[in-house]
């Protein structure tokens, strides 16, 4: 292989080698496992480049972060690196003083999770996302959310993580958690570098057919230079070419998510298994040994080795290394690629010189840019000249052609040959080495920023000078990105893994197909699991911060709001249905709000829900009449059942507010119309107890009405529907203390009448007798107060009664609302106002004739005759058309009631109707 010809590069790497050699300490032992991990403004990627005018003093600094074009933000807290190089790559299990500061860098969010099980670890990740969301739930602030979700991942990923590594669990369950805090990480990155684009174009568009000041420069940067470096070029490339920016932003984020993954899970490294050395130090011991004729040699090679130790000398004299050293190389060529792919070629450079191997480090230097900074420097008056070292390789055209070469040589190990494919953009060369779907995406990405910057390179500068040729080979891998998701697709290693939802929301949101996304989203929140469905939703709401909306993006809100409902958290459940259109919103937390029965509970929903800015009156009406219009699957019964209990204590939505005592009013309304018709009193009476007494008088101090217009026109002082309901709650109360009072009445006359002593008879005894006179005196004082208390109950309940039969302004569930012109009424009366008459009107022809003929229970009993056949009159009269609610069937039952009061006053020698009989 022709050696590099940029050789200050190469020395300068030589004489580092050798000063770390001659430093070499005492060897370790034991398998530590600490590793350098470079910080992103550090970062190495194909080409050193710059956006330097990517940060715009007028663009918000929530949105300009990428200023170098490297991915800003830092999932987690990572620990200190030691300064000194000679530590790099220091694993040994002894701590050296500076050490010891490494632990106790814990977040304390990731104190405070390790502190509970498995599963709680898992489900407080909702909470932590929307305390996050909360907390930076603006526009402007859309960076700072993404960022606090990559920090939730990551410290819950290390708990999660030591919680495996204690109890040996399955870490598979792990790899959801951490692709998607990569996706988080991505969509950082992207989103960062398109806004800021969006907003640098948005200041360099024309205004009144001038151009800016700023769009003049950018377009004449380059012409002004008197001469161009290939840096220049490519960080021109980088500012006006959005697709090779974009490649570039992907390319460093696969890599830092290669790095995290790679500190995160461990693993064997060189310093596990040697300290500093010297390259291939088996076969120079086997060399020396033979030179020797020492033939006492622990393990010697079983070929033919080479007899020199140049760096070529295996491919040149076609012979092996030392058994050992071929193990070391291999085990070498594997780490060197792993930093390359972890963006770490630094640190790859560093490896080489550990190992003995500087000129492999010099190797890796040769795809360097080649940059002149004199040209840009010029001397100022009175200043002294001073020249400044040329950057980069001045032949890297032919060192590309030679490492093109070395990667498609078959002799070469493969992981040499894919070190040599990443640098200079052989794709062939790379894939054999790529096993993961991230893997494979990063070699295709490398490999087009690379054939796109080497074009603009020779387009732009060829014709100074004339460029080695690349082979055809190379020119044919210029894809487009679409045609790099279908080769994705198609690869054998991660056709599986490219139909995953993590990876094809990666790509959705890399080729910037968000519609598309968010209707894969839909589909899949159908079935996932909840931590997935965590990611869609809060993805979404991103999305929407970003400037993306769509139906899909509700549907997928809306699953996990169904998930969170289950979970029963107020708090999750309030704010997610927040984020839903105001329709959802009502029907969702309606229907959480359903499952609630424990009043502390309740209130608690309530607070959240208008700490959510939900339309709570609308709410609570809605599950109010949710739970009433539940069908029931059991038996007709006049019993209070278990469903009927559910929708009575449902009121109690409607009282935490005085505002809505009037909605109250109107619900509990309904609800007992449905009871009566049914004859369930019982529940009835529960359902009137619901409101608390002090409703009416907060009703009318809301509308401002005074006490004493209440009685005098309560329709005009009122609006219609809140007039229609108190007279119709005034109209069941009126009801239910008749039925109250008949019940008392019934229940003394029947049971509290005292009973006559028995007559013990003629043959009584003297003492006997006494004892039945004492017995007839206590009975009769007994009776006389029984009648003076059936007296004042009749008085009573016949009061009740008439109350109902008597009720003023039309009578007894007529309803105010229906009072009014037929024109309005048709204009104002929808269908539920149509059946609320229809009920009424129902309730009116089964309760009136059944007051009817209780009160004539009540005036027969008590002998009131006369007042029994007057009852008739009160039906047919035309005040109340009372006959108007009853059937031939009712009449008929009456007039024989009637009949028989009539009867009774024939035997008591008066009239049929009451009166004196004339002699």
């Amino acid at each position: 292989m022709s050696q590099p010809r940029d050789l200050d590069s190469s020395l300068r790497l030589l004489d580092c080698a050798l000063a770390n050699s001659t430093a070499r300490g005492s060897p370790r032992i034991g398998h530590g496992s600490q590793r350098t991990i470079r910080s992103h403004s550090q970062s190495t990627s194909v080409y050193n480049r710059t956006v330097s005018n990517a940060r715009d003093d007028t663009l918000d600094a929530s949105i300009i972060g990428m200023a170098s074009g490297r991915l800003s933000v830092a999932p987690a807290a990572r620990r200190p690196l030691p300064q000194n190089a000679q530590l790099v790559h220091d694993v040994s299990i002894t701590l050296a003083p500076h050490e010891f500061e490494l632990f106790g860098n814990q977040s304390v969010l990731s104190k405070t999770l390790s502190q509970g099980n498995w599963t709680d670890t898992w489900d407080r990740l909702h909470i932590q996302f929307l305390e996050s969301f909360l907390t930076h739930g603006s526009e402007q602030q859309v960076f700072e959310i993404v960022g606090d979700f990559i920090q939730n991942c990551t410290d819950t990923l290390e708990v999660l993580q030591e919680e495996c590594a204690k109890k040996g669990l399955d870490q598979k369950d792990l790899l959801w958690l951490r692709n998607e805090r990569n996706t988080w990480g991505l969509l950082y990155c992207l989103y960062q570098n398109r806004l800021s684009s969006r907003h640098r174009a948005a200041l360099d568009s024309p205004g009144d057919g001038q151009c800016t000041l700023m769009e003049d420069d950018s377009r004449n940067s380059l012409s002004l230079k008197q001469h161009l470096s290939e840096k220049d070029v490519v960080n021109q490339l980088y500012e006006n070419d959005p697709v090779v920016t974009e490649c570039q932003l992907v390319i460093d984020w696969l890599e830092k998510c290669a790095a995290d993954h790679k500190v995160e899970s461990g693993g064997p490294e060189i310093g596990h298994f040697t300290d500093k050395i010297v390259a291939w130090e088996n076969t120079l011991l086997q060399l020396k040994m033979n030179k020797e004729r020492d033939s006492t040699i622990a393990y010697g090679a079983t070929k033919s080795i080479v007899s020199r130790l140049d760096p070529d000398a295996p491919i040149r004299e076609n012979r092996s290394l030392h058994d050992l050293d071929w193990e070391d190389e291999a085990r070498l060529m594997h780490q060197i690629f792993v930093e390359i792919r972890c963006g770490r070629l630094d640190a790859a450079q560093s490896l080489c010189c550990h190992c003995g191997q500087p000129w492999r480090a010099a190797v890796l230097e040769g795809w360097r840019l080649l940059h002149d900074p004199n040209y840009e420097s010029a001397p100022t008056a009175g200043s002294v000249s001073c020249k400044m070292p040329i950057e980069g390789n001045p032949n890297r055209d032919l060192w590309k052609v030679c490492a093109w070469r070395m990667s498609e040589d078959y002799k070469m190990p493969v992981y040499t040959r894919a070190t040599q494919g990443v640098l200079c953009g052989n794709l062939d060369a790379l894939l054999p080495v790529c096993q993961k779907w991230e893997d494979v995406l990063w070699a295709h990405l490398r490999v087009l920023v690379d054939i796109r910057v080497e074009t603009e390179i020779r387009s732009q500068l060829g014709f100074n000078r004339e460029y080695a040729e690349m082979p055809e080979k190379y020119w044919q891998k210029d894809l487009t990105l679409e045609e790099i998701f279908e080769q994705l697709g198609k690869h054998q290693n991660c056709r599986e893994e490219a139909s995953k939802p993590d990876h094809r929301v990666q790509e959705l949101l890399i080729l910037e197909k968000i519609g598309p996304l968010l209707n894969r989203m839909e589909e899949w929140s159908m079935d996932c699991g909840p931590q997935m469905l965590r990611f869609f939703a809060h993805l979404v709401l991103v999305l929407r911060l970003l400037g993306h909306s769509d139906l899909a993006g509700d549907n997928v809100i809306q699953s996990y709001v169904k998930y969170l409902i289950g979970l029963r958290e107020p708090r999750l459940v309030a704010h997610y249905v927040a984020q839903l259109p105001q329709e959802e919103q009502i029907s969702n937390y309606a229907s959480f709000l359903a499952t609630v029965t424990d009043d502390e509970e309740r209130q608690a929903c309530l607070a959240e829900a208008e700490e959510a800015g939900l339309d709570i009156e609308t709410i609570t009406t809605t599950v109010v009449e949710m739970i009433r219009k539940q069908e029931t699957k059991c038996l007709i019964t006049s019993e209070t059942t278990a469903s009927d209990l559910k929708k009575i204590s449902a009121l109690d939505w409607l009282v935490f507010y005085p505002a809505q005592r009037a909605e109250a009013l109107w619900q509990a309304n309904a609800l007992m119309r449905s009871f009566l018709a049914a004859g369930k009193i019982d529940a009835t009476t529960k359902a009137f107890n619901k409101i608390p007494s002090d409703s009416i008088t907060k009703i009318v101090e809301e509308f401002q009405v005074r006490a004493d217009e209440i009685d005098v026109n309560l329709q005009e002082n009122l609006p219609r529907r809140v007039a229609a309901s108190i007279r119709e709650y005034f109209c069941y109360k009126a009801y239910l203390d008749a039925k109250d009072g008949f019940s008392d009445w019934h229940q003394h006359f029947h049971n509290a009448k005292p009973n006559k002593p028995t007559d013990p008879g003629e043959n009584a005894t003297f003492q006997e007798r006494v004892a039945y006179d004492h017995r007839i005196a206590v009975y009769q004082r007994e009776l006389d107060r029984w009648k003076q208390t059936m007296q004042s109950q009749t008085k009573t309940v016949r009061s009740l009664l008439y109350n109902v039969l008597l009720f003023p302004a039309g009578g007894w569930l007529v309803d105010s609302m229906s009072s009014v012109e037929p024109t309005e009424l048709m204009s104002h009366e929808d269908d539920q106002d149509k059946l609320r008459k229809k009920e009424l009107d129902y309730l009116r022809a089964q309760c009136i004739p059944e007051v009817v003929l209780l009160l004539h229970t009540v005036l027969f009993n008590m002998g009131d005759f006369a007042e029994c056949v007057r009852l008739s009159d009160l039906v047919v009269t035309e005040q109340y058309e009372l006959y108007k609610v009853y059937s031939t069937e009712q009449l008929g039952e009456l007039m024989v009631k009637i009949a028989d009061a009539s009867l009774a006053l024939l035997e008591h020698k008066k009239d049929p109707w009451g009166l004196p009989l004339s002699s």
